[in-house]
């Protein structure tokens, strides 16, 4: 489907569908129409002694607040409610680790304890990227872009839509902290972030037509 990542569990994808190792030699894609319009307008601009700068920017409310131990926003789950008061407490006041085996399928995160009221048999049902699942150890896993269609352990909470290119780039023991929000919340956040590229895509549109310098 056109995608460059690598899902290492079929081996496919990516670089032979493996991790990438030392001397491997990657090539680029084709440039997109726009892309060397704009490549165009940076030569014409360029000097021999520095290159082009463009005059234009992306807004910057526009971009992911990235940060290096990110704050993310999750909605409460399906089983939110039956997991202890001071588990709900400590979701929201206490910071969890990245740990190393986290992959594409999932981040699994060290904190405190997240515990059930009560031990309850769960029926599998459907998950999807962001959901929280908290396995039997209390330890949460937020499932990612290469995750499984259903699961069997109790979700405390989905991660914002918006935010999940904050937590795809947070590094092996980053110290995420969680802040609660509404789904209508998370639903607003999402509309304006797609308005936002629409707005961003039919600018880039217009300096393509008209052949503005920028």
């Amino acid at each position: 489907m056109n995608s460059r990542s690598t899902y290492l569990r079929a081996g496919i994808g990516g670089y032979e569908g493996r991790a990438l190792a030392a001397g491997d030699r990657l090539t680029l894609g084709e440039i997109s129409p726009l892309g060397s319009h704009f490549l165009g307008l940076l030569a014409r601009e360029a000097s021999k002694d520095s290159g082009a700068v463009s005059r234009w920017a992306v807004f910057p409310q526009m971009l992911p607040k990235y940060a290096a131990n990110p704050t993310v926003q999750l909605i409460p789950g399906e089983e939110y409610e039956l997991f202890q008061e001071s588990s709900r407490h400590d979701l929201w006041q206490e910071e969890f680790a990245v740990l190393p085996q986290s992959d594409r399928m999932g981040y699994r995160f060290k904190g405190r304890e997240l515990k059930l009221e009560q031990s309850k048999e769960m029926i599998s049902s459907a998950v999807t990227v962001g959901t929280v699942q908290v396995p039997p150890d209390g330890n949460p896993i937020i499932l990612m872009a290469d995750r499984q269609t259903t699961g069997g352990y109790p979700k405390i909470a989905q991660v914002a839509s918006v935010d999940l290119p904050l937590l795809a780039q947070a590094s092996l023991g980053a110290r995420v902290r969680f802040r609660k929000i509404t789904l209508e919340e998370a639903q607003q956040q999402m509309i304006e972030r797609e308005l936002s590229i629409q707005t961003l895509r039919e600018g880039l549109n217009q300096l393509e037509v008209s052949g503005r310098k920028f």
